[in-house]
């Protein structure tokens, strides 16, 4: 086994399910992969176990002329009752023999969207079900943090398994992660929980000690300086637990703090420049002095006061709810297509 394999969830999570909130590991099947790299989303419908249940733009559309179609027939026409039966008769007939030709486009525009596997679909929802109906997904690595704005609540939380395959299919951070990692992908659903981004913080830990710890979100707290002694002490209970059971003496995880001061393991992360040391640098985290005992206290930073001035408070992942184009534009450019909006709207008024 790879070093980084130690770091993915399905084999750090029997160590340590103890401290860490309920979870399901789904082993999922390569159709699974190749669903949420396919262009377009196909969602699962309640007709599912048959051929014509995928709905896409064509069928719908079918759907709606078909019966437009036999109420005008019904309602328009002049004739008799029998006329009228027989009118009705005749359109169904013309609209059935053009079916073939509308469903052979039909067939070819759905072609290009894959679907979930069917069985694949039946253990995420009953996943769910054992998880009191609300999950939060992940794959071996990365949870799709980046398309929370996709789902209801701008929130992970999902309740059923279009929710998780609407903030896969649209998370960036996934589509990386399947590119990287051709194979043995899993699905990891957490049950779900409220949990306050003031309660999250990133611990570092560096030859077996934690040297550092770091406030996640962005945002200033004025309570948690106050409680910094807490912090700091839940911190070092649960990298004790790890340390003794981890195979790698380097490595980044992150808790979730309750209100009794007890804190719950949420991700356990590489050593390495990839991952996001937050408030320290990792020139920092490299330098820090590992010769340090037990009862050395880590350093702790949060978000001050001052920080509240600088660019931390934006909305993360904000660049992921608008156009790749817009995100690319110069400054300029963009200000160029402002003004060009503007005076279209100025035309059409």
């Amino acid at each position: 086994m790879s070093q980084f394999a130690n770091f993915e969830f399905q084999n750090w999570y029997p160590l340590f399910k103890h401290v860490s909130p309920k979870a399901r590991v789904l082993v999922a099947p390569e159709q699974f992969r190749e669903y949420l790299l396919s262009d377009g989303l196909l969602l699962h419908t309640e007709e599912s176990d048959s051929e014509t249940e995928w709905n896409t733009p064509e069928t719908e559309i079918q759907h709606i002329n078909k019966k437009r179609a036999t109420d005008s027939a019904i309602t328009n026409s002049s004739a008799s009752d029998n006329d009228n039966i027989k009118n009705v008769k005749n359109i169904k007939n013309n609209i059935n023999d053009n079916d073939s030709e509308s469903d052979s486009d039909s067939v070819e525009a759905s072609s290009f969207l894959k679907k979930p596997p069917a069985e694949f679909h039946t253990l995420i929802e009953q996943a769910i079900a054992e998880l009191d109906g609300a999950v939060m997904p992940k794959l071996n690595w990365s949870a799709p943090r980046d398309a929370a704005w996709m789902l209801p609540g701008n929130s992970l939380k999902c309740i059923n398994a279009n929710d998780i395959y609407s903030a896969l299919k649209s998370s960036d951070y996934i589509v990386h992660d399947l590119q990287l990692q051709p194979e043995n992908v899993v699905l990891v659903l957490r049950q779900w929980f409220d949990l306050h981004p003031a309660t999250e913080f990133r611990c570092f830990v560096n030859n077996g000690e934690l040297i550092a710890i770091s406030q996640r979100d962005m945002n200033y707290y004025d309570f948690l300086e106050s409680r910094s002694s807490q912090i700091i002490d839940a911190c070092k209970v649960l990298a004790s637990t790890i340390v003794s059971k981890f195979p790698e003496n380097m490595f980044v995880f992150d808790i979730h703090l309750t209100k009794k001061d007890k804190a719950f393991l949420i991700d356990i992360n590489p050593w390495n420049e990839k991952t996001d040391s937050i408030l320290f640098t990792w020139d920092e985290l490299n330098l820090e002095n590992t010769s340090t005992t037990e009862s050395a206290v880590p350093e702790l930073r949060l978000v001050s006061k001052e920080d509240r001035t600088r660019t931390f408070s934006s909305k993360p992942h904000s660049t992921s709810q608008v156009p790749a184009d817009f995100v690319d534009m110069e400054k300029g450019d963009l200000q160029d297509l402002i003004e060009q909006m503007k005076a279209q709207r100025a035309k059409e008024a």
